[in-house]
C-alpha cells in the first residue's frame, strides 16, 4: 500500500499547491466535506480527478492501486461502470478527507450504518441488518476515523477514556453515537440517517390496511385524540408520525419538539401553520415546552420520547391545551407502553406514586398505533390501533384492540365494532361531529366507504 499513501500524499500536496491563495478555501471545503456535506465532497473529487489526469496518471498503474486498495479492505464500489480513474479518485478522496470505506455507505439511502470494529461493518435497510464485506486498512486507521473524522460536525468534545461517548449528528442531519474503551470493548460507530419517506395512502395500502382504514383517520382526527407511535427501531413510527400531520386541518397550529429536526413537516406541509423547535445545549425540553405554548400552538408532536423530559412535556401537551399531540416512543406492545411511559414518568422525580404516574398515562393517551415490520422481508406493516380506556371509579384501564393485523390475509382488520362511548364523548368535544362518529363505527363493522371495499 506504499504506492498508495504516497499518491494520497502527493494528491493532497498538489490541491494545496494549486490552490494557492484559495487554500482557505479548500480546508473549509475538506472539513465540510467530512462533516457530510455532499457538495463539498464532490467538488473536491472533481479536484482529485482534475489532478491525477493532470499528472498523467497510467491506466496499468491506476488499475494495480485500485486493485490492491479493493483487495486490502474487500471494497466494492456502489456504481459497477466507473473508470478506474473515477476509482482511484473516491478512493483517495475517502481515504484522505472522508470516512474511508464507509464513506459512500453513510450518504446513501441505508437507513443505519454501524462498525463494532475495523473489521466489522452492517447496515440496515427497511429494518433488516446486513453484514457488509468491507473492512477498513487496519485499526489504527479506523479508529482514526470514526473517533476524529465522524464526530467532526458540531464536535462538542473528545473522545477519551473520560468521555467515551459521543452522541452528535453530521452537517445533513444524520445521527452519530460513538462509543470507545473503556465504555466499549472496541470503537465503535453508528450513522443512523433520517430521509424520511412521504408516506402516501398508497403505501399503507400497499402495506395491507385498506382505504377503510384511512377513512377512519380521516374521521377520527378531527376529534383530536392523542396519541403513541410505538415500536422498535426502524419500523416507519417518525415517518407514519408525519403523516398523521396530513389529518389536521390548516387552520390549526403545530408544533414540533425534536432533538434534531429529522420530521420537518414544514417542508410537506406548507399551507399548514407550523413552527419546530430543536433542544440545544442551552435549551432543554422544558424550555422548548414553555416557549412553544407562547407560540400558541394547538397541537405538540413530540419526535421522539426517549427520557423522563420528554415524556413530562408530551403528557403535558396531551393534557392540557395541546390535544391531538402524539409522539414515537421505543415499546414492544400497547400494554409496555403503557407501563413504559409511566417508569419513564416515574424516573422524572415528579411523581412520588406509581398509580399516579400510571393514571396520568391513561387519562391522556387515546390510541395506541403500533407499526411493525417483518424482518425476513423488510416489509412494515400497522399490527394494531389500540384505544385507551379509564376506569377512574375502578382505578383501572383496558386496552381495547380498534384494529388489529390479520395474519392469514395479510391485513389490517377491525377488531372492534365501536369506539368506546368514553372516547366518542371525547372526539365530540372537538371537531368530530356524530356523523364522523357514525362513519367510524360503521367502518368498524365492515360497512363499505366512499373510496373502496373494506373486504
Amino acid at each position: 500500500m506504499d504506492a498508495f499513501y504516497n499518491i494520497v500524499d502527493f494528491v493532497k500536496e498538489e490541491l494545496q499547491k494549486n490552490e494557492g491563495m484559495l487554500g482557505e478555501v479548500l480546508n473549509k471545503l475538506t472539513t465540510k466535506a467530512v462533516q457530510g456535506d455532499i457538495k463539498a465532497r464532490e467538488v473536491i473529487k472533481e479536484k482529485i480527478k482534475l489532478c491525477l489526469l493532470k499528472n498523467s496518471m497510467d491506466e496499468a498503474r491506476t488499475s494495480d492501486i485500485v486493485k490492491k486498495y479493493c483487495r486490502l479492505t474487500n471494497f466494492t464500489f456502489q456504481d459497477k461502470n466507473l473508470h478506474f480513474v473515477d476509482m482511484l479518485t473516491q478512493i483517495i478522496y475517502q481515504e484522505a478527507y472522508g470516512l474511508s470505506v464507509i464513506d459512500e455507505l453513510a450518504t446513501s439511502e441505508l437507513n443505519e450504518i454501524g462498525t463494532t470494529r475495523f473489521d466489522y461493518i452492517w447496515v440496515q435497510k427497511s429494518g433488516v441488518k446486513y453484514k457488509m464485506p468491507f473492512r477498513f486498512i487496519d485499526e489504527k486507521h479506523y479508529e482514526n476515523i470514526i473517533v476524529n473524522r465522524l464526530s467532526a460536525y458540531k464536535k462538542k468534545h473528545d473522545l477519551n477514556s473520560i468521555n467515551p461517548y459521543y452522541l452528535g449528528e453530521r452537517i445533513n442531519g444524520s445521527r452519530i453515537t460513538i462509543t470507545v474503551p473503556p465504555f466499549s470493548g472496541h470503537v465503535a460507530g453508528n450513522i443512523r440517517n433520517f430521509d424520511l419517506k412521504n408516506l402516501k395512502d398508497e403505501d399503507l395500502i400497499t402495506g395491507g390496511a385498506g382505504w377503510d382504514f384511512i377513512e377512519f383517520l380521516e374521521n377520527i382526527y378531527p376529534g383530536r385524540p392523542n396519541f403513541l407511535i410505538i415500536g422498535g427501531q426502524g419500523v416507519g413510527k417518525s415517518t407514519l408520525l408525519r403523516y398523521m400531520a396530513r389529518f389536521i386541518t390548516d387552520n390549526l397550529g403545530i408544533g414540533t419538539i425534536e432533538n434534531s429536526f429529522e420530521l420537518n413537516l414544514d417542508n410537506y406541509y406548507p399551507l399548514k401553520n407550523i413552527i419546530k423547535l430543536c433542544v440545544t445545549d442551552s435549551l432543554d425540553i422544558h424550555e422548548c415546552f414553555r416557549i412553544m405554548l407562547k407560540q400558541n400552538r394547538d397541537i405538540i408532536f413530540n419526535g421522539e420520547i426517549s427520557h423522563p423530559g420528554e415524556a413530562i412535556e408530551t403528557l403535558n401537551a396531551m393534557s392540557r391545551m395541546a390535544k391531538g399531540s402524539g409522539g414515537t416512543f421505543h415499546s414492544s406492545s400497547p400494554l409496555n407502553a403503557i407501563y413504559d411511559f409511566k417508569n419513564l414518568l416515574m424516573s422524572s422525580g415528579y411523581y412520588s406514586s406509581d398509580n399516579a404516574a400510571l393514571f396520568d398515562v391513561v387519562r391522556a393517551v387515546d390510541l395506541i398505533i403500533e407499526p411493525r415490520i417483518d424482518f425476513k422481508t423488510g416489509k412494515r406493516f400497522l399490527n394494531k390501533v389500540t384505544e385507551v380506556k379509564e376506569y377512574p371509579r375502578e382505578n383501572n384501564f383496558e386496552l381495547i384492540d380498534i384494529w388489529s393485523w390479520d395474519k392469514t390475509a395479510a391485513r389490517l382488520v377491525p377488531a372492534s365494532e365501536k369506539l368506546s362511548n368514553d372516547l366518542q364523548h371525547k372526539l365530540l368535544d372537538f371537531d368530530c361531529c356524530s356523523e364522523n362518529i357514525k362513519r367510524i363505527n360503521d367502518i368498524l363493522r365492515g360497512k363499505r366507504g366512499v373510496k373502496g371495499d373494506v373486504s
